[in-house]
């Protein structure tokens, strides 16, 4: 299960989505290739919603440190 309320980096797919600002409903996350990749637009979605994404991708939560 994917944890969102901790921030950090989760590989999903073939990249890596990392996550910025937790709210009480929207979340802010950066889809990118490559961990730390700096031309990543930030985009903002429900909670519930981006949960379900990460789950139907078998996401990981993975730990890595800020960039």
């Amino acid at each position: 299960m994917v944890v969102l309320s901790e921030l950090g980096q989760s590989r999903a797919l073939n990249g890596y989505i990392q996550i910025w600002n937790v709210g009480k409903r929207l979340i802010d996350y950066k889809m990118m290739k490559q961990p730390g990749q700096k031309a990543a637009r930030t985009q903002g979605t429900g909670i519930e919603t981006l949960k379900e994404y990460l789950k139907t991708q078998k996401a990981v939560l993975v730990n890595a440190p800020p960039v």
